[in-house]
């Protein structure tokens, strides 16, 4: 594990401890997970397949190489046929978290958060994103569906959640007592976009976890930032590029990792790899669940 300080930001580099590839026990080829949490001592995820947005998954990975995704919680057929209709575009499960009760999934295209509790009966939170963005004379969604809710944390000390957009324009919304009290960004989320050849870079989020500390998935740069929410500042960041860029067989240079959940001595991290296959297979294509070694002081 390195350790550099630059410009007194502590950048870690992470270390590889097991890798699993994930195995959908119902049947779905491409699985393509997004989200990761702990309820009640399970790793769960979603899917942001459409034929998968019904359910909750667990992920067992205690077998060896293999890290099967069961289906754990069935969505009510009823909540879900009603949300359904009442929605622009399909419904795209992201992110997942939790406040230790109930459960909050992302949809990112019809950007909206759904609460669900553990017989799976679901509702749609009424935060009014468009009139707070309105109010703020901004606005971050782009037109494009498919950049925005990408992540999702609680903080169980704070009580506050937060809700993360992940491009055109990055930022993370801070919602306390059912309402957005806030929004904010760190430095570099509404820049231009790098190029890399013909690809387009944006300095995109996914994923968050919170521990004290609001942990985002800074994708296309590979990075894990460690975010101060009161400051709104970047404490540190943790590097896994030398990981996760080994995996599958890629021409462009996007980064793959949706989800991310922590223990005290581990981070786990889930990459959706949109039905591309492992470097050195032309026919396997199993999205793949990481655990790294948590460095001491991130």
């Amino acid at each position: 594990m390195l350790k550099v300080l630059l410009l007194l930001l502590v950048v870690f580099t992470l270390e590889l401890e097991n890798k699993w590839f994930v195995v959908s026990t119902n049947g779905v080829e491409n699985f393509d997970p997004s989200g990761l949490t702990f309820w009640k001592n399970n790793l769960l995820t979603v899917s942001d397949k459409s034929e998968n947005c019904d359910k909750i998954y667990k992920l067992s990975y205690d077998k060896e190489n293999y890290a099967p995704a069961k289906p754990f919680i069935l969505l009510n057929k009823k909540n879900m046929d009603n949300y359904r209709s009442q929605q622009k575009f399909r419904v795209d499960l992201e992110g997942i978290t939790t406040d230790g009760q109930f459960l909050y999934v992302c949809d990112e295209r019809n950007r909206n958060i759904l609460k669900i509790n553990d017989d799976g009966q679901m509702q749609k939170l009424a935060f009014d994103f468009q009139k707070y963005n309105k109010d703020q004379n901004w606005n971050p969604f782009s037109g494009m569906s498919n950049a925005g809710f990408e992540g999702i944390s609680y903080d169980k000390t704070t009580r506050k959640m937060y809700v993360i957009n992940e491009r055109m324009y990055r930022h993370i919304y801070e919602i306390s007592q059912q309402n957005i009290v806030g929004s904010f960004d760190v430095p570099g989320g509404k820049d231009l976009p790098r190029y890399d050849g013909k690809y387009a870079i944006y300095p995109d989020f996914s994923g968050a976890y919170c521990d004290k500390y609001l942990y985002v998935i800074y994708r296309n740069e590979y990075k894990i930032l460690c975010i101060d929410p009161q400051k709104k500042c970047i404490v540190s960041s943790a590097y896994y590029g030398h990981i996760t860029k080994k995996i599958y067989n890629r021409e462009d240079p996007f980064g793959l990792v949706e989800g991310i959940a922590m223990t005290p001595e581990k981070i786990f991290l889930i990459m959706d790899n949109n039905g591309t296959h492992l470097k050195n297979s032309t026919t396997v294509t199993n999205a793949t669940l990481l655990q790294l070694k948590r460095p001491k002081g991130f």
